[in-house]
Protein backbone atom coordinates (compact mmCIF):
# COMPACT_ATOMS: atom_id res chain seq x y z
CA UNK A 1 0.00 0.00 0.00
CA UNK A 2 2.83 2.26 1.10
CA UNK A 3 4.57 1.78 -2.31
CA UNK A 4 1.45 1.82 -4.35
CA UNK A 5 0.88 5.30 -2.84
CA UNK A 6 4.45 6.52 -3.26
CA UNK A 7 4.25 5.44 -6.86
CA UNK A 8 1.00 7.41 -7.34
CA UNK A 9 2.44 10.69 -5.82
CA UNK A 10 5.79 10.09 -8.00
CA UNK A 11 3.69 9.87 -10.87
CA UNK A 12 1.34 13.03 -9.99
CA UNK A 13 4.88 15.27 -9.41
CA UNK A 14 6.11 14.16 -12.64
CA UNK A 15 2.70 15.08 -14.38
CA UNK A 16 2.55 18.68 -12.79
CA UNK A 17 6.80 19.52 -13.66
CA UNK A 18 5.86 18.30 -17.58
CA UNK A 19 2.84 20.76 -17.28
CA UNK A 20 4.46 23.39 -15.73
CA UNK A 21 7.72 23.14 -17.74
CA UNK A 22 5.67 22.91 -20.87
CA UNK A 23 4.64 26.21 -21.98
CA UNK A 24 8.92 26.61 -22.73
CA UNK A 25 8.43 24.24 -25.33
CA UNK A 26 5.17 24.88 -26.45
CA UNK A 27 5.93 28.62 -26.79
CA UNK A 28 6.53 28.12 -30.66
CA UNK A 29 3.31 26.00 -31.58
CA UNK A 30 0.79 28.45 -30.49
CA UNK A 31 -2.24 26.34 -31.92
CA UNK A 32 -0.86 23.28 -29.77
CA UNK A 33 -0.45 25.33 -26.54
CA UNK A 34 -4.67 26.64 -27.07
CA UNK A 35 -5.58 23.25 -27.91
CA UNK A 36 -3.95 22.45 -24.55
CA UNK A 37 -4.91 25.17 -22.46
CA UNK A 38 -8.93 24.48 -23.96
CA UNK A 39 -8.53 20.94 -22.88
CA UNK A 40 -7.90 22.28 -19.22
CA UNK A 41 -11.39 23.45 -19.08
CA UNK A 42 -12.95 20.04 -20.05
CA UNK A 43 -11.09 18.55 -17.53
CA UNK A 44 -12.47 20.63 -14.91
CA UNK A 45 -15.79 19.69 -16.50
CA UNK A 46 -15.04 16.36 -16.09
CA UNK A 47 -14.25 16.48 -12.83
CA UNK A 48 -16.90 17.85 -11.90
CA UNK A 49 -18.71 14.87 -13.61
CA UNK A 50 -16.83 12.13 -11.99
CA UNK A 51 -18.21 14.37 -8.81
CA UNK A 52 -21.78 13.72 -9.43
CA UNK A 53 -21.61 10.34 -11.20
CA UNK A 54 -18.30 8.64 -9.66
CA UNK A 55 -18.94 9.59 -6.02
CA UNK A 56 -22.59 10.43 -5.59
CA UNK A 57 -23.73 7.90 -7.57
CA UNK A 58 -26.53 9.86 -9.93
CA UNK A 59 -26.50 9.59 -13.49
CA UNK A 60 -27.81 13.18 -14.38
CA UNK A 61 -27.34 13.92 -18.23
CA UNK A 62 -27.98 17.43 -17.32
CA UNK A 63 -24.37 18.82 -16.61
CA UNK A 64 -23.63 19.63 -20.22
CA UNK A 65 -26.28 21.79 -20.05
CA UNK A 66 -26.15 23.27 -16.98
CA UNK A 67 -22.68 24.59 -18.10
CA UNK A 68 -23.98 25.80 -21.22
CA UNK A 69 -26.98 27.88 -19.43
CA UNK A 70 -24.22 29.52 -17.76
CA UNK A 71 -21.39 30.09 -20.97
CA UNK A 72 -24.59 31.76 -22.93
CA UNK A 73 -25.60 34.01 -19.61
CA UNK A 74 -22.13 35.26 -19.85
CA UNK A 75 -22.35 35.25 -23.27
CA UNK A 76 -25.37 37.53 -23.63
CA UNK A 77 -24.63 39.68 -21.01
CA UNK A 78 -21.11 40.37 -22.26
CA UNK A 79 -22.76 40.91 -26.02
CA UNK A 80 -25.49 42.90 -25.33
CA UNK A 81 -25.14 44.79 -21.99
CA UNK A 82 -21.24 45.14 -22.42
CA UNK A 83 -20.56 43.47 -18.75
CA UNK A 84 -17.02 42.28 -17.91
CA UNK A 85 -16.32 38.60 -18.18
CA UNK A 86 -15.81 38.10 -14.61
CA UNK A 87 -19.54 39.47 -14.00
CA UNK A 88 -21.04 37.54 -16.75
CA UNK A 89 -19.17 34.18 -15.52
CA UNK A 90 -20.61 34.86 -11.66
CA UNK A 91 -24.23 35.67 -12.62
CA UNK A 92 -24.30 32.92 -15.27
CA UNK A 93 -22.87 30.43 -12.33
CA UNK A 94 -25.71 31.47 -10.09
CA UNK A 95 -27.98 30.90 -12.94
CA UNK A 96 -27.00 27.34 -13.81
CA UNK A 97 -26.62 26.57 -9.95
CA UNK A 98 -30.79 28.26 -9.63
CA UNK A 99 -31.78 25.80 -12.59
CA UNK A 100 -29.60 22.75 -11.20
CA UNK A 101 -31.43 23.28 -8.10
CA UNK A 102 -34.89 23.35 -9.79
CA UNK A 103 -33.90 20.17 -11.35
CA UNK A 104 -32.64 18.45 -8.14
CA UNK A 105 -36.09 19.45 -6.44
CA UNK A 106 -38.24 18.01 -9.95
CA UNK A 107 -35.87 15.13 -9.51
CA UNK A 108 -36.13 13.84 -5.97
CA UNK A 109 -38.11 10.80 -6.25
CA UNK A 110 -36.60 10.09 -9.93
CA UNK A 111 -33.83 7.33 -9.52
CA UNK A 112 -31.53 5.37 -11.85
CA UNK A 113 -32.88 4.92 -15.50
CA UNK A 114 -35.93 7.81 -14.59
CA UNK A 115 -33.41 10.30 -13.50
CA UNK A 116 -31.09 9.65 -16.54
CA UNK A 117 -33.97 10.14 -18.87
CA UNK A 118 -35.70 13.77 -17.39
CA UNK A 119 -31.91 14.78 -17.33
CA UNK A 120 -31.21 14.00 -21.36
CA UNK A 121 -34.74 15.05 -22.38
CA UNK A 122 -34.09 18.65 -20.27
CA UNK A 123 -30.35 18.68 -22.07
CA UNK A 124 -31.85 17.74 -25.39
CA UNK A 125 -34.50 20.76 -25.11
CA UNK A 126 -31.94 23.04 -24.65
CA UNK A 127 -29.70 21.80 -27.21
CA UNK A 128 -32.68 22.21 -29.84
CA UNK A 129 -33.41 25.75 -28.24
CA UNK A 130 -30.21 27.15 -28.95
CA UNK A 131 -29.46 25.84 -32.31
CA UNK A 132 -32.83 27.01 -33.42
CA UNK A 133 -33.24 30.27 -32.08
CA UNK A 134 -30.92 31.72 -34.18
CA UNK A 135 -31.53 35.04 -34.11
CA UNK A 136 -30.91 35.24 -30.48
CA UNK A 137 -27.85 32.36 -29.92
CA UNK A 138 -26.57 32.77 -33.28
CA UNK A 139 -27.32 29.23 -33.57
CA UNK A 140 -24.18 26.38 -34.40
CA UNK A 141 -22.14 29.38 -34.95
CA UNK A 142 -21.78 30.44 -31.19
CA UNK A 143 -21.93 34.04 -29.62
CA UNK A 144 -19.07 36.26 -31.31
CA UNK A 145 -17.26 37.71 -27.75
CA UNK A 146 -14.46 39.46 -26.84
CA UNK A 147 -11.78 37.18 -25.42
CA UNK A 148 -11.62 36.39 -22.06
CA UNK A 149 -8.48 36.79 -20.80
CA UNK A 150 -7.27 39.70 -22.97
CA UNK A 151 -4.48 41.73 -23.18
CA UNK A 152 -2.22 38.51 -21.41
CA UNK A 153 0.36 36.38 -23.61
CA UNK A 154 -0.99 32.77 -24.61
CA UNK A 155 1.49 31.52 -21.81
CA UNK A 156 -0.11 33.25 -18.83
CA UNK A 157 -3.18 31.79 -20.31
CA UNK A 158 -2.16 28.24 -20.31
CA UNK A 159 -0.74 29.02 -16.13
CA UNK A 160 -4.12 30.50 -15.45
CA UNK A 161 -5.84 28.07 -16.70
CA UNK A 162 -3.74 25.19 -15.07
CA UNK A 163 -4.33 27.27 -11.98
CA UNK A 164 -7.67 26.64 -11.89
CA UNK A 165 -7.66 22.68 -12.95
CA UNK A 166 -5.49 22.13 -10.31
CA UNK A 167 -7.60 24.16 -7.60
CA UNK A 168 -10.83 22.27 -8.85
CA UNK A 169 -9.21 19.02 -8.40
CA UNK A 170 -7.83 20.00 -4.91
CA UNK A 171 -10.99 20.84 -3.88
CA UNK A 172 -12.95 18.01 -5.01
CA UNK A 173 -10.14 16.00 -3.10
CA UNK A 174 -11.11 17.48 -0.19
CA UNK A 175 -14.59 17.10 -0.88
CA UNK A 176 -14.88 13.41 -1.61
CA UNK A 177 -12.61 13.17 2.05
CA UNK A 178 -14.96 15.26 3.83
CA UNK A 179 -18.42 14.35 5.90
CA UNK A 180 -20.09 15.82 2.47
CA UNK A 181 -18.11 12.72 0.77
CA UNK A 182 -18.85 10.17 3.15
CA UNK A 183 -22.50 10.66 2.82
CA UNK A 184 -22.47 11.15 -0.89
CA UNK A 185 -20.81 7.87 -0.72
CA UNK A 186 -23.27 6.05 1.58
CA UNK A 187 -25.90 8.18 -0.98
CA UNK A 188 -24.42 5.97 -4.08
CA UNK A 189 -24.14 2.74 -2.15
CA UNK A 190 -27.85 2.26 -1.02
CA UNK A 191 -29.80 5.72 -0.43
CA UNK A 192 -32.60 3.57 1.72
CA UNK A 193 -29.89 2.08 3.77
CA UNK A 194 -28.21 5.80 4.15
CA UNK A 195 -31.78 7.73 5.26
CA UNK A 196 -32.16 4.81 7.72
CA UNK A 197 -28.32 5.59 9.16
CA UNK A 198 -30.13 9.26 9.19
CA UNK A 199 -28.13 10.55 6.15
CA UNK A 200 -30.77 13.32 4.59
CA UNK A 201 -30.40 11.92 1.38
CA UNK A 202 -33.18 14.47 -0.01
CA UNK A 203 -30.76 17.38 0.36
CA UNK A 204 -27.49 16.09 -0.55
CA UNK A 205 -29.18 14.75 -3.79
CA UNK A 206 -30.24 18.34 -4.53
CA UNK A 207 -26.84 19.96 -3.82
CA UNK A 208 -24.94 17.14 -5.74
CA UNK A 209 -27.76 18.11 -8.68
Amino acid sequence: MIRRNYRQWAATGVLLALLAFAPLYLDQFPYQMAIITGAFFYAILASSWSLLAGTAGQFSFAHMALMAIGAYTSGFLGRDLGTSPLTGIILGTLLAGGVGLVIGLLCLRLRGAYLALFTIAFSEILRITLLTEFQYTEGSNGLELAPLYAGITIRAEYYITLGLLLGVLAFMFWLTKSRFGLFIRAMREDEDAAAAMGVNVVRYKVLIL
